[in-house]
């Protein structure tokens, strides 16, 4: 524990980072309560901001920094904002992260690649990810065990989409110099995904070996890492195995593990796996629009490997078990088709339950709802969580005022929606959801604006401050919803 308060500068820096890679770091709120942030000079402040990160307080680091990025009195630094980005990609805020990364005009900083191809795999979009890794690794001058990083994330792309020669090829030449350099944790990493690619290439045999190497090299020294290799052991043994009962009894007996951790995206792959070797299209369908990342749904399609007709709408089962529920909600139009009570479309609360009905597997953090339900804003680290609270607090209003059996509930790992007696959500299979930028989109239509506009008559006629125009017209240009023509003072926009 730290006691007293502490002064940051370069040789406390420096002794954290030793102790960060020993395994000996402080805990985050202890070292967050010894130092000021007003007594750090704006020198260490990137560097102390990386450490806590590193340490797991990205929200910590994420206020330190906030006031320098978000503040037009201030001038940032590139490092300082792929800093900050990175801060937002670990809370999930990973659309804001791109949009700030895609701001630095200097492309040489290898981190900038990195951080945009982490961005973009915390979204399961291995394609853009793969090209920033090979920008990343293009850089000259790259530590080496950063480069040896870059080249263990490169080679899980390849592992994610189901492309294991390609994968081996990288992982096999990380490996061999990660030994030489005595990179334990590197080289049980990349163990770990050689024992991947060896089973999606049906060479049990090797992958059984590389597992077991690499649980020489992990040990017990962390639950996530031993609960991967068990994973993959597990799926290697239900392809030798045929899908046999004991087999499919010792991928099962994982979920607790996963579900512990709060690795949700394990507990997926183990539902996955679990309905194909029971055959159960029933909770293929489930995995399929219960999961709100489009690359892992080509996954599912491709490992259930079988035609699965898809559907406009879903109804999506909460509860306690019935036959046939009375209770029906159509998200996608805010209406409880008993009662007839019905949400705003559009609005906060018909965002809100539209984003809580994405994911069957994986609750909500805080972070990750306001990235859903208040895209197109900036994350504020002292007000945007309130946001949140409040619309949690107002839907369960809304559904308790009109005596519909569903509620918000926050327990462990972040937000659900819940219903006591069992609600059939008639979930929208596209999982588009309602966003300000469709707003703003229908205000320049009922303005007028659809062909060669400025910005200067979208803050006219829409009546918005110049910054916040200027913003929504470069997001909407980005999400496609508008082609730029020109440069400078002579740019404008149409509607695509």
């Amino acid at each position: 524990m730290i006691r007293g308060k502490i002064k940051v500068d370069v040789s406390f820096l420096d002794d954290l980072e030793n102790r960060l890679r020993l395994n000996q770091a402080p805990k985050v709120k202890d070292l967050v309560a010894a130092v000021s942030p007003k007594g750090i000079p704006r020198s260490l402040i990137f560097r102390y901001a990386n450490l806590l990160r590193r340490m797991g307080g990205s929200y910590n680091a994420l206020k330190l920094l906030n006031p320098i990025i978000r503040n037009s009195m201030q001038s940032p630094s590139n490092l300082e904002i792929i800093e900050y980005a990175a801060c937002l990609t670990k809370l999930n805020l990973c659309d804001e992260s791109i949009e700030l990364l895609n701001s630095v005009r200097d492309e040489s900083s290898p981190e900038l690649h990195f951080e945009r191809a982490a961005a973009y795999m915390t979204k399961w979009e291995y394609l853009f990810a793969r090209e920033h890794l090979h920008k990343f690794l293009a850089c000259p001058a790259i530590p080496e065990y950063r480069r040896r990083v870059g080249e263990l994330n490169l080679g899980a792309t390849y592992v994610h989409t189901n492309e294991p020669d390609k994968a081996i090829k990288i992982l096999e030449h990380l490996l061999s110099r990660a030994k030489k350099s005595r990179f334990h944790l590197l080289c049980g990493n990349a163990l770990e995904l050689l024992g991947q690619a060896y089973v999606l290439k049906r060479d049990f045999p090797c992958a059984t070996k590389l597992l077991n190497e690499a649980s020489t090299y992990m040990g017990i020294s962390n639950p996530r890492y031993i609960l991967y290799i068990d994973k993959v052991r597990a799926m290697s043994q239900l392809l030798m195995e045929n899908n046999s009962k004991p087999a499919i009894r010792g991928l099962i007996a994982l979920r607790s593990q996963a579900a512990n951790i709060r690795d949700w995206n394990t507990l997926r792959d183990i539902e996955l796996l679990s309905a194909i070797a029971t055959n159960d299209i029933k909770k293929i369908y489930d995995l399929y629009y219960g999961t709100p990342y489009p690359e892992y749904r080509k996954r599912i399609l491709a490992f259930w490997g079988k035609p699965l007709p898809l559907v406009i709408s879903y109804e999506k089962f909460i509860g306690v078990k019935q036959d046939r529920p009375k209770n029906i909600f159509d998200i996608s139009k805010g209406l409880d088709l008993n009662s007839r009570h019905q949400l705003k479309v559009g609005k906060t609360l018909h965002r809100l339950i539209q984003c809580l009905t994405t994911d069957f597997y994986a609750p909500f953090s805080t972070t990750r709802i306001f990235s859903i339900v208040f895209r197109g804003v900036y994350f504020n680290p002292h007000t945007s969580r309130q946001q949140v609270y409040e619309a949690v607090k107002r839907l369960n209003q809304w559904f308790e005022n009109r005596e519909i059996d569903l509620q918000v509930i926050r327990g462990y790992g972040g937000y659900r929606l819940r219903s006591k007696n069992g609600y059939i959500l008639k979930v929208d299979g596209s999982m588009k959801i309602h966003s300000r930028l469709d707003d703003f989109l229908k205000l320049l239509l009922e303005n007028s604006l659809t062909q060669n506009f400025s910005l200067r008559a979208v803050v006219e006629r829409l009546k918005l401050p110049g910054r916040s125009a200027s913003r929504m017209l470069t997001l909407a240009t980005e999400h496609g919803l508008l082609i730029r023509h020109g440069s400078g003072r002579s740019t404008s926009y149409s509607i695509s």
